[in-house]
């Protein structure tokens, strides 16, 4: 499993200015929830997309990772060891009301919102057991749509019913394959070449 070291993500309010920045940065308004490890450990702090102070949104003694913005812009996903093995947690965008809602045995890592915001896939290990699953945003109806040697960084597609990921079978090179949110329907994408980190694009209007 890999863990990255900073993440930048930009809230969705963002994503209108992307066709005309405006001020005299060049760069989108928004603001950037991200990894830093200057408090010493790992913790999201957020900043505006043209500079000025960071500020912290978690604060504890922990690893806090892979911040993830809702579609709306009012939440964030990330990933904590507070207590002990990494699992998911959802807080506010101004930091507060952070709540874990993976409580299941295992490792918890790699959350993603769903499109519409209704789901968050995940991947959860267990020995050397790796699944793919998805869950209500407050941790319900949590499931377990695939299970393999080896599975990681789940994308979801535009209309929300698919989920993209990388699975590698033994020690043979990592390849990208589908699973519908029923866990019925699971298959290779059909690339003649191994692959990693999808990431699927929205759709284009």
């Amino acid at each position: 499993m890999r863990h990255r070291a900073c993440f930048l993500l930009v809230a969705p309010a963002a994503a209108a200015a992307l066709a005309g920045c405006g001020g005299g940065s060049g760069i989108p308004a928004g603001q950037i929830a991200f990894t830093s490890d200057r408090a010493g450990n790992l913790e999201i702090e957020v900043i505006a997309s043209s500079g000025g102070d960071q500020r912290d949104l978690t604060n504890s003694d922990a690893n806090e990772v892979r911040a993830e913005w809702s579609p709306d812009g009012r939440r964030l996903l990330f990933t904590s060891d507070r207590t002990g093995d990494p699992d998911v947690y959802v807080m506010n965008a101004d930091g507060g009301g952070v709540r874990r809602i993976s409580f299941g045995a295992g490792r918890y890592t790699a959350p993603v919102w769903s499109p519409d915001g209704k789901l968050i896939a995940f991947v959860k290990q267990q020995g050397q057991s790796f699944s793919i699953g998805v869950m209500a945003p407050d941790g319900s109806g949590e499931r377990i749509l695939t299970t393999s040697y080896f599975a990681d960084e789940p994308t979801w597609a535009p209309n929300g019913r698919v989920i993209m990921f990388e699975r590698k079978v033994g020690e043979g090179a990592s390849r990208l394959w589908t699973v519908d949110v029923t866990g019925h329907i699971q298959k290779e994408a059909p690339y003649p070449v191994s692959g990693s980190d999808p990431a699927w694009s929205p759709l284009l209007h």
